[in-house]
């Protein structure tokens, strides 16, 4: 591992400054698996060290400018790696995954529209789809897109949840009724036996919970 990547899991921002300083080649710096230091400290939420780290990199690839949202420099990486808008990063999501999940509307609909697969399935054990990202994100009406684009709204991820079970888990009444519109199952139940009513419930939705119980009959 290299000292910007250990700087930013320490949470050690003086280090990481320095490095950068000392020389911006460091922005450069990947883990053993390829995944970038700016992915690194985007997933930890170091939102002062991702813009120096940003600052200091002459370029991006098409991971790291989707998860930026920084549209010029994605279609400058889909320009030089048109593979990569189906590519897989180090950590198993694909460009759109991290477009969703990071809720840059504009990157995602250029992914699309260069060809992303709607329904990737991220190679690695959360097994999420860009659906589940984007309903887990800042953005989660992203969902609208990537329904009309072709995902699959009972496509499940890891532990059985579908995106519905995380829009009820959420409270969110329009997204609710964006996937129930597309065809989502009320009735889906996660591996350990939830259903997206028992979600919203459980985290104080009980308007929305009696929603969805009324509509499989459970209500």
């Amino acid at each position: 591992m290299g000292r910007l990547i250990e700087a930013i899991q320490e949470g050690n921002d003086a280090a990481v400054a320095e490095l950068l300083d000392s020389d911006p080649r460091n922005a450069d710096e990947r883990d053993e698996n390829g995944v970038s230091a700016l992915l690194q400290a985007l997933y930890r939420g170091r939102g002062q060290i991702v813009n120096r780290i940003a600052e200091a990199k002459g370029w991006m690839d098409v991971f790291e400018a989707a998860a930026m949202g920084d549209a010029g420099r994605l279609e400058l990486a889909l320009k030089e790696q048109p593979d990569g808008v189906k590519a897989f990063s180090g950590d198993g999501f694909t460009a759109l995954h991290l477009a969703a999940f990071f809720g840059h509307r504009l990157a995602a609909n250029l992914l699309l529209l260069a060809g992303a697969d709607p329904n990737a399935e991220a190679k690695n054990p959360m097994r999420v789809r860009p659906l589940h990202s984007a309903v887990a994100g800042p953005d989660p009406m992203m969902a609208e897109a990537l329904v009309m684009m072709g995902a699959e709204v009972n496509a499940v991820q890891q532990g059985g949840f579908t995106a519905l079970h995380a829009a009820a888990h959420r409270g969110d009444l329009q997204l609710t009724e964006l996937l129930l519109g597309a065809g989502a199952d009320p009735s889906a139940r996660t591996d350990d036996g939830r259903s997206p009513s028992d979600l919203a419930r459980e985290a104080g939705h009980n308007e929305l919970a009696g929603r969805l119980d009324r509509i499989t009959g459970a209500g």
